[in-house]
């Protein structure tokens, strides 16, 4: 009974064997086959994530080049350039927000202006009355020498009259 069941061991042993190989051999191919999936999805992923990567990329980095350029154009004077407002994040608000201080760039040369002329006006409205002034003033001084030339002109007659009315007290009243 031993040497049949010995066998009987010797062919389950095999079958055994066998079985396991079969299983070892399509757990392998299994293996593979999910390697080389996920090796797939992993690259697949990879690729979208680039190409996701270089679109988000491309969507910030343009506006912020355009943006850029249209500073750099208005730094070197040209004042009728404007930014292209892409969306309405803080790329669309910034570019928003150049515009803007270009409109007001551009509109400080004429308010300066304006205000010049304005200010020329006060200055030229000022002048012509300080003229004014200057030449009542002239001719009020001239009124004036004339006046104290006037008055030198009585002081020394009244001086001479003085000086005559004392010597002729002094002769008369040596005479009485």
């Amino acid at each position: 009974i031993i040497s049949a069941m010995r066998g009987r061991e010797v062919r389950l042993g095999t079958l055994r064997k066998t079985i396991v190989d079969e299983l070892s051999a399509h757990t392998f191919r299994v293996y593979q086959n999910n390697k080389n999936t996920l090796i797939l999805i992993i690259a697949g992923m990879l690729v979208l994530m680039g190409g996701a990567g270089f679109f988000l990329s491309q969507r910030i980095t343009k506006p912020i080049q355009e943006l850029t350029a249209v500073a750099v154009k208005i730094a070197g004077g040209d004042l009728r350039v404007r930014a292209r407002v892409f969306s309405a994040d803080e790329i669309g608000i910034l570019a928003r927000s150049f515009n803007q201080m270009a409109d007001r760039l551009a509109q400080y040369p004429l308010k300066l202006e304006q205000e010049v002329r304005r200010q020329t006006k006060e200055l030229t409205n000022a002048n012509l009355r300080l003229q004014e002034l200057l030449g009542e003033s002239y001719e009020s001084a001239k009124l004036l020498v004339r006046r104290d030339l006037e008055l030198n002109q009585s002081n020394e007659k009244l001086e001479e009259a003085d000086r005559l009315k004392s010597e002729f007290l002094s002769i008369a009243a040596h005479q009485l």
